[in-house]
C-alpha cells in the first residue's frame, strides 16, 4: 500500500524470502476442499482458509470484512485470494488497497499467509499484506500493516504502516530494502502484535520489530496493492495473493479464560506438585518453565565509564512476542568488573548500576564512586527491582531472582572493582581482604565456613529482598551461579536462611541453587534447594538426591551447561532444548540479548553504544522462538501423567502417558529421518491423532488418524532436519 518514489521506481513494503513453506506454526494443516474456512474449536480463536471456491468479494460465511468504502475488495478464486485494484489512480487515490479483515479476536494476535505468486512484475509493485488489529467502517480504516513486494531483487522492500483513518492518511513505522526484503512463490509472511510489540517474520526469520501504543484493539487481515508505472499502467490482480492463511488470537477472552495463551494467570507462588519434574501453578497444575534471561535485566551495563539503561518494557513484550514464561533478574556484585570476554583482546570493562546500599562516602571507592554504606540500604534499587517483578507478572512470566551470582568474584574482579564488601569501598570496617590481584584472591565474601560480619550484611540484605517481593507469587529465588569450589557452606546458609525467612511470610516461593566452578551436579541435588540449574548438557529424567525435598526441578541454563552454543548450528541449539524437554526438563537460554558480544560472533548488536545495543542479534531467533514452541506443546500434554520413556521411541527422546485409553506420546527426532515408536499400550481399535511439528520453520502439518497397537510403529517426518511428532488418542484423553 505504501508507495515511496526512490530514484525512478516505486517502493512499498516488501520482506525477505527464503525457501518455500509448509503450513506455518499453530495452522490446522489439513481443510476439507468444502470448507471455506474455519474457526478452530478450544484455545486460543485461530482462523484458517484455503480459499476454496469462488467470492466476490471475499466472505466465507460472513467472516471477512471491509467496511472502508474508499477502498477496494479482495476476491477468492479456486485457491487464491487476490485484490481487484486497477494499479492506475493517482494522488491519495492510489492508496485503495484491496483488504478484507476478521472480527472477534483478542488485542494480541498473530497471523500467517503462503504467498502466491504466478508472475512478478518488476515494472509493478505488488505487494501482499499481513493486516494486524484492523477495524474499518464508512471512510475510515485504522490498524497495522506489515507487507513485502513480490519480488525478490535490490528493488525489494518490506514496510510496517500504521493506517490513521481516512483514505491516503498513513504513517511508516519501518522500511526495510533490499535483496533481503522480497518474496517468493510459496514463502510465508508472519506478522504479530503483542502488547506493543510488532513483529515481522519472513519463513520464520524475524525481518522487522517495531513498537508503537496508537490501536489497542482490532483484527487480523489480509491486503494486497498493485501501482503499476507511476499510475499509467494496469498489471493483473490475479498474478499475486495468498495460497492460504491463518489467524492466531494470543491471549484475551477466547484462551480457555486464561488471558496468557493457555498459561493460568499467577495468583499464588509455585509449589511441588503431584509430578515431582514440574512445579504446580496456582491451580494445582503441573506446568513448564521455559525462557531467555539475559545479564542486564536488573542493573544497567555499560563500558567506557557510562551504563546504558535497559528498555525492561521493551524486554517484557520480547518475552511475550516469543511465547516465554520465566527468566532470571540478575544481580551482578561488582560495580566495575573486568574481563568478561565480548572481545578477543583487551575486553573493556563494565560499570553497573544501582546496588542495594547507598554510596554515602565519606571518600570515594576503588571503582570511582562514593564509598558505600552498608546500614544504608538504596531504596531506588529495591523499587526497581519490585517493579519489575511486578511488569512480570503482569505479563503471566514468571522471575527467578538472583541474590548473588558467585561466578563475578570468581572470575571478574579487578583493582579498580569498587565491591562493597572490600574494606577500601565501605565506610563501615566490613572488609574481605581483597586489595587486587588476581581474581581468585578475592573470594572470602563467599568461601567463609562460619557466620562472620560479611554474612551479616549479607543476610541482611536477603531479608531486605525478601521484604521487598514476598508478596509477590511470581518470584523464584536463586542464591548463585557459577560460584567458586568453597562456595558449598555459604550457598546452604542462603538456601537455609530464605527458608526459614520466608516461613514467617504470607507466601514460600521455591529456592535455586546454580552450578558451581568445577564441582559435580550431585551437589545440587544433595542440597535443599527446590530447583537447580546443573551444569550437564542434558539434565537427567529425575533430579534426585539426600536433600529436602528429594527430589529436584530442573531447569536447565545454557549459561552453564551450553557455553559455546554460537559455533553451533541452529540445529544444535535446538537439539539442545527440546532433547532436554523430552527428558523431563526445563530450558533457560543465556540470551545476549542486547550486550554485543563480537568476540567469535555470539551476539553482534545493531549501533552498540557502550557495548549496549539496540535490537537482539536475529541470529537466535530460531531457538527464541524454539522456547515457545516447546511452552505449547507442553501445554497439549497431561503433565502430571507423562513421563520420560526413553524405550518407547527409537529416538530415545519421548514424553508419554500410556494408560489403555488416552494415552499420548511427544517425541523429538534430532537428527530427522525414519524412527519406530512403540504404541502397544492401546489396542488397535484406538485412534491417534498426528500432528508433525518442523522446529526449523515453526510449521506444523496435521495427517490422518493412526491405528494404536504397534510395538513398532514406523513414521517419517514430512520434512528435513529435526522434528517433533505429537500423538494423541483425543477420545480418551485426560
Amino acid at each position: 500500500m505504501r508507495l515511496l518514489l526512490v530514484g525512478v521506481g516505486w517502493l512499498s513494503c516488501g520482506w525477505p524470502a527464503s525457501a518455500a513453506a509448509l503450513h506455518s506454526e499453530g495452522e490446522a494443516a489439513s481443510l476439507d476442499a468444502s470448507d471455506l474456512g474455519r474457526y478452530e474449536a478450544g484455545g486460543p480463536r485461530t482462523y484458517s482458509t484455503r480459499f476454496e471456491g469462488t467470492e466476490s468479494p471475499l466472505s466465507e460465511g460472513g467472516r471477512w470484512t471491509n467496511a472502508g468504502v474508499d477502498w477496494t475488495q479482495i476476491r477468492k478464486h479456486d485457491g487464491s485470494a487476490f485484490g481487484t485494484q486497477t494499479g492506475t489512480h493517482t494522488g491519495i487515490f492510489k492508496y485503495d488497497d484491496s483488504y478484507a479483515h476478521l472480527s472477534g479476536f483478542p488485542p494480541d494476535q498473530e497471523a500467517w499467509g503462503e504467498a502466491r505468486i504466478v508472475k512478478p512484475n518488476a515494472s509493478c509493485n505488488q505487494e501482499v499484506e499481513i493486516l494486524l488489529r484492523f477495524s474499518s467502517a464508512p471512510h475510515r480504516t485504522t490498524g497495522y500493516e506489515c507487507f513485502a513486494r513480490c519480488l525478490n531483487s535490490p528493488a525489494s522492500y518490506l514496510q510496517i504502516v500504521r493506517w490513521d483513518g481516512p483514505l491516503g492518511k498513513f504513517t511508516y513505522l519501518a522500511d526495510k530494502r533490499g535483496t533481503n526484503y522480497g518474496l517468493n512463490n510459496g514463502d510465508i509472511l508472519k506478522a504479530s502484535i503483542i502488547g506493543n510489540v510488532i513483529t515481522v517474520y519472513v519463513n520464520g526469520v524475524e525481518k522487522a520489530r517495531v513498537t508503537d501504543d496508537t490501536f489497542k484493539t482490532g483484527n487480523p487481515g489480509i491486503g494486497e496493492f498493485l501501482a503499476c508505472n507511476g499510475g499509467q499502467g494496469i498489471g493483473s490482480n490475479a498474478d499475486f495473493g495468498f495460497a492460504s492463511f491463518t489467524a492466531r488470537g494470543i491471549g484475551g477472552a477466547n484462551t480457555n479464560s486464561t488471558g496468557l495463551g493457555g498459561q493460568a494467570p499467577i495468583q499464588r507462588p509455585l509449589r511441588a506438585s503431584r509430578n515431582p519434574n514440574y512445579f504446580a501453578d496456582s491451580n494445582g497444575n503441573p506446568l513448564v518453565l521455559c525462557g531467555s534471561q539475559t545479564w542486564n535485566t536488573l542493573q544497567d551495563w555499560g563500558t567506557g565509564g557510562s551504563v546504558r539503561p535497559l528498555d525492561f518494557d521493551a524486554f517484557v513484550s520480547f518475552l511475550k512476542a516469543h511465547g516465554h514464561n520465566f527468566t532470571l533478574l540478575w544481580r551482578t556484585e561488582l560495580p566495575r568488573f573486568s574481563h568478561l570476554p565480548v572481545t578477543a583482546n583487551r575486553p573493556p570493562d563494565f560499570t553497573v548500576s544501582p546496588y542495594p546500599w547507598l554510596r554515602t562516602g565519606p571518600g570515594f571507592a576503588t571503582d570511582g564512586g562514593l564509598r558505600f554504606d552498608l546500614r544504608q540500604f538504596d531504596p531506588a534499587y529495591f523499587d526497581r527491582l519490585r517493579r519489575r517483578v511486578e511488569a512480570l507478572k503482569r505479563a503471566g512470566i514468571y522471575a527467578g531472582v538472583y541474590l548473588f551470582t558467585g561466578e563475578w568474584l570468581l572470575r571478574f574482579r579487578g583493582p579498580g572493582d569498587g565491591y562493597p564488601l572490600s574494606g577500601p569501598n565501605n565506610v563501615n570496617g566490613v572488609d574481605d581482604g581483597y586489595r587486587g590481584g588476581p581474581a581468585e584472591t578475592g573470594l572470602a565474601s563467599v568461601t567463609m565456613t562460619a557466620t562472620n560480619v560479611i554474612t551479616e550484611v549479607q543476610d541482611g540484605y536477603v531479608r531486605k529482598t525478601i521484604d521487598t517481593l514476598n508478596d509477590l507469587p511470581n518470584v523464584l529465588w536463586l542464591v548463585s551461579e557459577e560460584a567458586p569450589m568453597k562456595s558449598t557452606w555459604w550457598n546452604n546458609h542462603l538456601i537455609s536462611l530464605v527458608k526459614h525467612y520466608e516461613r514467617g511470610k504470607p507466601y514460600q516461593h521455591p529456592v535455586g541453587y546454580a552450578a558451581l566452578e568445577s564441582l559435580p551436579d550431585s551437589i545440587l541435588y544433595n542440597s535443599d534447594a527446590d530447583w537447580v540449574a546443573p551444569s550437564a548438557w542434558l539434565s537427567p529424567t529425575t533430579s534426585c538426591g539426600a536433600g529436602e525435598p528429594a527430589c529436584k526441578v530442573n531447569i536447565n541454563d545454557s549459561d552453564h551447561s551450553y557455553f559455546g552454543m554460537w559455533n553451533d548450528t541452529p540445529q544444535r541449539n535446538r537439539n539442545y532444548a527440546w532433547e532436554n524437554f523430552l527428558t523431563g526438563n526445563q530450558v533457560l537460554f543465556m540470551d545476549p540479548y542486547l550486550v554485543d558480544y563480537p568476540r567469535e560472533h555470539r551476539n553482534l548488536c545493531d549501533t552498540p553504544v557502550n557495548g549496549i545495543g539496540s535490537r537482539p542479534d536475529t541470529r537466535w531467533e530460531n531457538l527464541r522462538s524454539n522456547l515457545g514452541y516447546l511452552l505449547r506443546y507442553s501445554r497439549k500434554l497431561n503433565l502430571a501423567n507423562v513421563l520420560p520413556r526413553s524405550t518407547l521411541c527409537s529416538t530415545k527422546y519421548c514424553l508419554a502417558q500410556t494408560p489403555s485409553s488416552g494415552a499420548e506420546y511427544l517425541v523429538y527426532a534430532p537428527a530427522g529421518g525414519a524412527f519406530t515408536l512403540d504404541l502397544s499400550a492401546m489396542p488397535a481399535s484406538r485412534k491417534l491423532a498426528v500432528e508433525w511439528f518442523n522446529p526449523a520453520l515453526g510449521q506444523t502439518i496435521t495427517e490422518s488418524p493412526i491405528a494404536a497397537g504397534s510395538s513398532s510403529q514406523l513414521f517419517n517426518p514430512p520434512f528435513s532436519g529435526d522434528a517433533v511428532l505429537y500423538l494423541v488418542d483425543s477420545e480418551g484423553h485426560k
